[in-house]
């Protein structure tokens, strides 16, 4: 941070009187102000435009030369301006890695509205409805925002009697490679350690989801295997208390023996601690 407030200090931005050869996002913004009108409080609004920008028409050109010069300064500080792919999208300021938003507004001043004859008239008659309770004038006073929070806040700058926004762009990009680095840089590596507990935890879960089905999938296997071979052993018995004798080499043998081999080829004991075996040790389950 101190290098920074020093390069700062000795490379003072300084606003041209013209917007000459602006930033593309600058240029861009332009064009999409060409066919707006002010709302009714004076501002001008451009919806789609890269750049948050919001003024009114006798502001418009101060605030994009002021914008235009930040943005040039960043870049020639290795600070490129990118814009997301989603629709409407802003452009941000990546700074040491970290994305940024900002943007440049002019308030507007409300005082109580004052009926004219007309209105004093639609009033008496009770058709006073449409009229406005209040008047807004731009207030010529712009403000710069970085739209992260620094020291619990956002970082504002505005117009001030003895000194103008375009004073005050190198203390802009101080902060923002302050928020950058103290801020935006420990809560993304803290939300991406979050999010690897999460993965870790989501995967001991999947594992013991696993794990329990088998278990259970594997104990209906074995209790069917138990009730067959209960059914074979009840067979050779009745064929024994039929017979006298053991069923000896015929038919009834031939089927005891098959039968044996099917519930041998259907129980899962070995199968099953084979990949027991095979699991790595010391897995826990949640």
């Amino acid at each position: 941070m101190g290098t920074q407030i020093a390069y700062e200090t000795q490379h003072p931005i300084v606003v041209p009187d013209r917007l000459n050869r602006p930033h593309r996002l600058v240029a861009q913004t332009r064009d999409a102000f060409q066919s707006r009108q002010p709302d009714r409080t004076g501002i001008l609004w451009a919806r789609g435009a890269p750049l948050s920008v919001s003024v009114s028409p006798k502001q418009l050109p101060r605030a994009l030369r002021i914008v235009d010069s930040l943005l040039k300064a960043c870049e020639e500080r290795g600070f490129p301006a990118v814009v997301g792919r989603e629709q409407d999208s802003c452009a941000k300021i990546k700074v040491h890695g970290e994305e940024l938003e900002f943007s440049i507004r002019e308030h507007s001043k409300r005082t109580d509205h004052v009926l004219n004859r007309q209105e004093e008239k639609e009033r008496r008659l009770g058709r006073g409805w449409g009229i406005p309770h209040y008047d807004y004038t731009p207030s010529g006073i712009l403000t710069f925002t970085i739209d992260e929070y620094g020291n619990g806040r956002r970082c504002r700058w505005s117009d001030q009697n003895k000194r103008l926004l375009e004073s005050r762009l190198n203390e802009i990009i101080v902060a923002l490679v302050r928020i950058s680095v103290t801020v935006l840089k420990p809560r993304r590596i803290e939300a991406e350690r979050h999010h690897q507990v999460w993965i870790e935890e989501e995967e001991r879960r999947r594992i013991y989801r696993a794990k329990t089905e088998a278990l259970t999938e594997n104990l209906k296997r074995w209790q069917e295997v138990q009730r067959l071979r209960a059914f074979i052993d009840a067979v050779e018995a009745a064929a024994k208390r039929r017979w006298q004798a053991p069923p000896g080499a015929t038919p009834i043998a031939e089927w005891l023996r098959w039968a044996r081999d099917v519930a041998d080829a259907s129980d899962p004991l070995d199968d099953y601690l084979s990949q027991l075996a095979r699991e790595e040790p010391n897995r826990e389950h949640p």
